[in-house]
């Protein structure tokens, strides 16, 4: 960096031309200094403006205090600036160096002391080495501009940043991070006692409208951005804006005067809307429900001819099991014609020899051992072997020729035979094998060729009544059709089926409406409804709710004249914003401290309560240490003549950054001002003195001298009508006759 022995080194003709651009810097500081000016004083009007608005609401709040921010954070950069302009923002000298030094410490303290936009430190240091390189000797090859242009931006740099974010870390940290939860919900309070005070609603002892040149004036908007530190520290104000009665008196108040609610605007929206649901939801969903509706006459006539084909495929049923039944049988005819029956023939003809032996136990003896040897031979062919004399016909009767024929011989053998039982036996392929048919009927039950498992040997009336058949027609209705019959269903049972049908075909037609109804309503509702019975249902209802939010109310239909309109909606939609205004303020202030859950609505009450008042003072301070700054600079201009002595400059320096303080200050005790010369005032203020020293003596400053700054004010607001805000000079500030609905209140509620 530049000394005083290293400036004394460069050339004569470096220092001309460094001190050229050093003039040219001076002007260019002079018309933005004059700019600035001018925008301070528009930012001061402004704020004063929005917070005397009836309609005030916080969007409009916050952009007014963030355009004030960076309006002074340009006041505060220019101010930087003009410390080191007449060296062109070279630092050459130590009291100049100690002096940047000392400025960037200052611009880094509310980073290094509070724990908010520690990352602007970034910018200090990025700032304060810009300006020490090119005020260094590695720069002494650069032209004078371009040295002067790297310091200028490094002093922007070092400064406009650290006071934008500093003055937020330095309020959050030292003002609203430590508040309590009492002063928290009192801010709430207070802005709520502003806004009947805007809206002349109410008259308190303390304040009143009388002292003022009318509710508008200057001294007035002063007073209501000074009144939440002012009520904060009155416990008369602060006890009258917290008195319950006090406080639904207002809000109900101002929820009448405000008209939150355009009926007639409102109302032709919901004619709007009425017309968009008939054409978007009504119509597709009545089409829908008429083809659902159609569908009882088609279901009817499925109904009988599903039960003719029922029946078709039953009677086809008894021709298939006839025919199963008689392949079951061929099939034994012929293994009894190729195997069974010439067996059972030899089987017959040794048997009835075994009856002409001599001795009973001959005859027994053969039998039995024939009777083995067919068991044997019967059981290689079906197993369990069936009987032989299943064959047979068995005939215990007296043969009168062989018991004649014994008397006369004495023939004691053949008296025996005629004694024994006599059997009638066939051995034809066709009898036999419908007899082994017969002994093996279970296997037929389970063919696979006999899909109704039915026994064998069914007649065309035991088939029909058979519970193998219903159950096999239930199963391949339930199967396939999805049709429930009854397990005491039979065939002839048209009643139940037609029942069961409609049902299952109800069903279907239920799914599909379902699902196309979900489609184009996103729920199921029943068919079949009226406009008003549909929008009734819990899946319209609530689409409703979520477009209409606080214009819904249970039982909304499209069908209402204006006056039931205002009956049903508007009424109810006023009653429960006022409730619910009501319900806030009833919170306990411990819902408001640190980590608890109003924590940070609390802040930024306590923020509207405090920013505005902060940012006034602030703005008149730069504004008349901007225009001092303006008459010091001037003078230097129009002055040719050198002051040799550095006390009278200073002097002169000091008495022309003073007076335009001292002038406004003296026009303030000359023009006339109601109110703090009211006893009312007065009151105020020594109750206020006794909590706080600070707030009473700059609420007193601001009082007097905004009138002053009211005059050239009002001419820039009308000139230039930032935020789309108008001149207060004619009617003393805008009042809006109507808000927009959905902003009841919406400062106290933000």
């Amino acid at each position: 960096m530049a000394t005083n022995n290293e400036s004394k080194e460069e050339s004569p003709v470096y220092k001309s031309e460094e001190q050229i651009h050093a003039k040219s810097w001076k002007h260019l500081l002079i018309i933005s200094s004059a700019v600035y000016l001018v925008v301070e004083v528009i930012f001061n009007m402004s704020l004063l403006e929005v917070v005397s608005r009836p309609d005030l609401t916080s969007d409009v709040l916050h952009s007014v205090e963030g355009f004030g921010r960076r309006a002074s954070s340009t006041g505060f950069a220019l101010f930087v600036v003009g410390v080191f302009v007449s060296s062109s923002f070279i630092v050459r000298t130590y009291p100049k160096l100690f002096l940047l030094c000392g400025i960037a410490l200052v611009c880094a303290l509310p980073f290094l002391l509070t724990p908010y936009h520690t990352d602007t430190l970034f910018c200090v240091g990025a700032g304060l080495s810009l300006t020490a390189y090119a005020s260094s000797r590695m720069t002494k090859s650069y032209s004078a501009a371009k040295r002067s242009s790297l310091a200028l931006l490094g002093l922007l740099l070092l400064s406009w940043p650290a006071f934008y974010y500093g003055k937020i870390a330095v309020t959050d940290h030292y003002i609203i991070d430590p508040s309590s939860g009492e002063e928290r919900l009192s801010a709430r309070y207070i802005n709520l006692l502003r806004m009947a005070l805007v809206n002349d609603i109410v008259v308190l002892e303390d304040v009143a409208p009388a002292d003022f040149n009318g509710p508008n004036s200057a001294e007035a908007r002063a007073f209501l951005v000074m009144l939440g530190p002012l009520a904060l520290n009155s416990d008369s104000l602060l006890s009258w804006a917290s008195n319950e009665e006090n406080v639904d008196s207002v809000v109900r108040k101002l929820a009448r005067l405000r008209k939150v609610v355009d009926t007639d605007k409102e109302y032709a929206k919901y004619l709007d809307r009425r017309d968009i649901f008939i054409k978007e939801v009504y119509e597709p969903y009545a089409a829908a429900s008429e083809s659902y509706v159609g569908q009882g006459k088609p279901i009817a006539e499925q109904a009988d001819k599903n039960w003719k084909t029922i029946h078709l495929e039953i009677d086809q049923g008894l021709v298939n099991y006839k025919r199963e039944q008689k392949t079951f049988e061929d099939a034994y005819i012929r293994l009894a014609r190729d195997k069974i029956s010439p067996k059972l023939q030899q089987f017959f003809e040794k048997r009835a020899k075994c009856s002409e032996r001599s001795s009973s136990s001959s005859v027994r003896s053969c039998q039995e051992s024939l009777d083995q040897e067919y068991e044997k031979l019967m059981s290689r062919v079906i197993n369990p072997p069936i009987p032989w004399r299943n064959f047979c016909k068995e005939d215990n009767g007296f043969d009168l020729n062989d018991t004649f024929e014994a008397i006369r011989t004495f023939g004691i053998s053949i008296l025996s035979r005629a004694l024994s039982s006599r059997y009638d036996c066939s051995y034809d392929p066709q009898m036999v094998g419908l007899m082994l048919a017969h002994w093996e009927k279970d296997r037929f039950g389970s063919h696979k060729s006999n899909s109704y498992g039915l026994p064998y040997g069914l007649s065309d009336q035991g088939y029909y009544s058979s519970p193998q058949v219903a159950k096999a027609v239930r199963d391949n209705l339930m199967n396939k059709h999805g049709i429930k019959l009854p397990s005491n269903w039979d065939i002839y049972d048209r009643k139940t089926f037609n029942k069961a049908y409609t049902l299952m075909a109800q069903n279907e037609a239920n799914v599909i409406w379902d699902r196309k109804i979900t489609q184009l309503l996103g729920g199921v509702v029943k068919p079949r409804l009226s406009m008003n019975q549909l929008t009734k249902t819990s899946v319209v209802a609530s689409k409703i709710k979520e477009e209409l939010v606080d214009m819904y109310q249970p039982g909304f239909v499209f069908s209402w004249s204006k006056k039931e309109f205002v009956t049903n909606i508007i009424e109810p939609a006023l009653k429960k914003r006022v409730d619910d205004e009501l319900k806030v303020f009833k919170t306990h202030a411990t819902k408001y401290e640190n980590g608890e859950e109003l924590m940070d609505e609390g802040k930024m009450l306590l923020r509207t309560a405090l920013i505005p008042p902060i940012a006034v003072c602030l703005s008149l301070l730069f504004s008349f240490l901007s225009a001092g700054k303006l008459l010091v600079s001037a003078r230097e201009i129009l002055v040719k003549e050198e002051i040799s002595s550095k006390l009278m400059k200073w002097l002169w320096s000091a008495i022309l950054y003073t007076l335009p303080l001292v002038t406004a200050l003296g026009l303030a005790a000359y023009l006339p001002n109601p109110y703090l010369s009211s006893q009312a005032w007065d009151e105020l203020y020594n109750e206020t003195r006794q909590q706080s020293v600070w707030w009473p003596y700059s609420s007193k400053f601001v009082l007097s001298v905004q009138p002053v700054l009211a005059y050239p004010g009002d001419i820039l607001m009308r000139t230039f009508e930032p935020f789309g805000l108008k001149g207060s000079s004619e009617n003393g500030g805008t009042k809006s006759d109507e808000a927009a609905p959905h902003d009841l209140l919406e400062l106290i509620r933000k």
